[in-house]
């Protein structure tokens, strides 16, 4: 049963999108859902990303697999997200090759599912192993900027490297800058929840491919 708290924290937030500069595109869907309409079906066809590494080759380098984000202790700087010891996900990867990754900025409001859906690709080709995202917040940390505790930066990768891109087995980690120093979550690919870009930077990392 839901408590009075969620039940105030969900209206809350709700009333803030009202009144907020995308007031009338949440009043238009919000009286769609409240009809049980299909709602917000326009966001996936709108996602828009934009590039902002272009002409900056970004590569990581050649990984064994054996890191996890939970054995990366020296690189955030609190134990990690709740979420990664729940979902079982302290399991080691693939060995990967020197992988060249990009990076990109989210354009308008979105969840993780309408964020990746909408390239139109594989998943299993967006996603990077653990110990790829451990490599890419050692060796680029200007891409972190952790003097901006606004900017959210997300890596796709698989709940169990042995099985296939599904979304449930498909969990986003976010790194991101807390008091100057970097911290990362871990969140389900199907979180319903949508990603703000009005009070926020959101980026997402991951390999190149010719779709996008």
């Amino acid at each position: 049963m839901l408590g009075v708290k969620d039940v105030k924290g969900v209206i809350s937030d709700l009333l803030e999108k009202l009144g907020g500069d995308d007031s009338f595109a949440w009043f238009t869907e919000l009286k769609k859902f409240l009809r049980k309409e299909p709602c917000w079906t326009a966001e996936v066809k709108n996602l828009s990303l934009r590039l902002i590494a272009s002409g900056k080759q970004i590569i990581i380098a050649a990984c064994d697999g054996t890191q996890t984000l939970a054995q990366a202790k020296e690189m955030f700087s609190s134990d990690i997200h709740y979420g990664f010891k729940n979902f079982n996900l302290n399991k080691p990867g693939e060995a990967t090759e020197e992988t060249v990754v990009q990076v990109y900025e989210l354009l308008q409001h979105a969840t993780y599912a309408q964020m990746y859906e909408s390239l139109g690709v594989d998943l299993g080709k967006l996603c990077m192993t653990q110990h790829q995202i451990v490599a890419f917040c050692e060796q680029n940390p200007d891409w972190l900027h952790l003097d901006d505790e606004h900017v959210i930066t997300s890596f796709l990768f698989r709940g169990d490297e042995g099985k296939s891109a599904t979304p449930d087995n498909l969990f986003v980690a976010n790194a991101y800058a807390q008091c100057g120093k970097l911290d990362c979550a871990v969140y389900q690919f199907e979180l319903p929840s949508y990603w703000e870009t009005r009070d926020q930077k959101h980026r997402l990392v991951f390999p190149p491919h010719e779709a996008i």
